[in-house]
């Protein structure tokens, strides 16, 4: 049986997705973290972001472009194209936190 909920254009005539991450402690007496979402010249609110981390860990429609919190474990970041007419390819990070 196969089930089908939604189907995605291939990404080969895209628009690159210019944002990038960075990870940081959140401070040194604290064993969380954040990660910063820098979207550069291209409008956030282009994209749908949700994180995906360890035991169960989702979060959706995130609007931060900081997100903190975060406890040890690997996380992906995932950025997704909200109007078809943008044309923007979906990215996502992969990223991993070590106390």
């Amino acid at each position: 049986m196969v089930l089908c909920f939604g189907l995605v254009r291939a990404q080969g005539d895209c628009k690159e997705t210019k944002a990038t991450i960075e990870v940081l402690q959140a401070s040194q007496n604290d064993d969380k973290a954040l990660v910063k979402i820098n979207f550069h010249d291209q409008n956030s609110l282009s994209f749908q972001v949700s994180l995906v981390g360890p035991k169960g860990f989702f979060k959706d429609n995130i609007q931060e472009k900081e997100i903190k919190g975060l406890k040890e474990g690997t996380y992906t970041l995932v950025l997704t194209p909200i109007h078809e007419k943008d044309n923007f390819c979906m990215k996502h990070f992969e990223f991993t936190i070590k106390n």
